[in-house]
């Protein structure tokens, strides 16, 4: 296992865990103040951002108002949906740091306005792998694992160049409802991860290569299984259980030229 602290030159760009619940009215303007005060430590500032939603019954765009709490610097958000919380970050400090977001986050919600369950955990972070070109085409299988790069080589001797790829895979564990998917690939264009009004990406890069890597982690009720209460420790505690693998997940996917040439170099 490698270690758990992030790399100095970390390509994570963005980390963000949704806890979803049964539908519940959104919260007035006294209990997200209340929020906002339990929340004061880490996003004390409160925004509203618009969304458009599609009416399943008409197919029809409708906009939405989401209360967030965002921090200072708008690297770090919480948002109160009418079906989901949602803690996201620019600036990934850790898990443990992390996580402490998330806990006062739920403990927040269930103060001003108990909630009947939860049906849904997930854990996504998206990393944008950059590397030295020196203006020459990038040979990915010097940063990342083989298994990941598809058969550019096998086609090459139809004089076909690969320009880009993607690909998915999807993976179940032991426990029942719990999974992980990894998108990945090669990609020359725009980062897949831009600034928004309320969470802000500082320095984004501008379009060029990059190699991505989307690992999701979910624990997901199961259709045949009673909603359990809404409890912010046992939430906790399949959060923690779904992130153990998500690091080392990453460090799979990569190479020791990668860790040491540009990960491990600060900025």
């Amino acid at each position: 296992m490698h270690g758990t602290k992030p790399y100095p030159n970390a390509p994570l760009v963005l980390a963000i865990v949704e806890v979803r619940h049964p539908t519940t009215a959104a919260l007035d303007s006294p209990a997200l103040m209340a929020a906002k005060e339990m929340l004061a430590e880490f996003t004390p500032l409160s925004r509203v951002e618009e969304r458009n939603e599609i009416d399943l019954g008409t197919g029809t765009q409708r906009p939405v108002l989401l209360p967030k709490l965002i921090a200072r610097d708008k690297q770090t958000s919480v948002t109160f949906g009418a079906e989901a919380i949602v803690v996201e970050t620019t600036a990934y400090p850790g898990w443990q740091a992390f996580r402490k977001v998330l806990a006062a986050a739920l403990d927040a919600r269930q103060t001003v306005a108990p909630l009947d369950g939860f049906e849904r955990i997930g854990l996504r972070y998206i990393d944008e792998i950059r590397v030295p070109t020196f203006d020459q085409e990038i040979d990915w299988s010097d940063w990342v694992i083989s298994d990941l790069l598809g058969p550019r080589r096998r086609f090459a001797d139809l004089g076909l160049s690969q320009l880009q790829q993607q690909g998915i895979s999807t993976y179940a564990t032991a426990r029942p409802g719990e999974s992980y998917s990894l998108r990945y690939g090669a990609i020359v264009g725009a980062p897949a991860v831009t600034s928004g009004p309320n969470l802000v990406r500082h320095n984004t890069p501008k379009p060029g290569p990059f190699f991505l890597l989307d690992t999701d982690g979910s624990w997901n009720l199961e259709p045949s299984s009673a909603i359990p209460e809404y409890d912010p420790n046992r939430i906790m505690e399949i959060a923690d259980r779904i992130h153990r693998p998500i690091k080392e997940l990453f460090e799979l996917s990569i190479t020791d030229r990668l860790r040491k040439e540009v990960l491990e170099v600060a900025n």
